[in-house]
């Protein structure tokens, strides 16, 4: 894993004074070797004066997070269902 060096921030805090934020985020995941998500994350951060180090992949904590909510909500209307099925019978 990468880590962001002083130069790099400079550079990035330095493209986003210019307002080439979209450049900003392509330094930044050429450099760092994350997804374009993390990047532009990571730059937002950056712009907004907190310390960045490369994130975990976003994308896949989102798709779990998705399939795992999903469940719970299946989980949740088939308990409730029955709970209803019990008492009407």
């Amino acid at each position: 894993m990468n880590e962001l060096s002083p130069e790099l921030e400079r550079e990035v805090r330095e493209y986003v004074r210019q307002g080439k934020k979209l450049h900003a985020v392509k330094v930044y995941k050429e450099h760092m070797a994350c997804s374009l998500l993390e990047a532009k994350n990571a730059v937002e951060e950056i712009d907004r004066g907190e310390t960045t180090e490369q994130p975990e992949s976003a994308v896949v904590r989102s798709q779990s997070g998705c399939a795992g909510m999903l469940v719970l909500v299946a989980a949740t209307f088939g308990v409730v269902t029955g709970a209803i099925t019990l008492l009407l019978a």
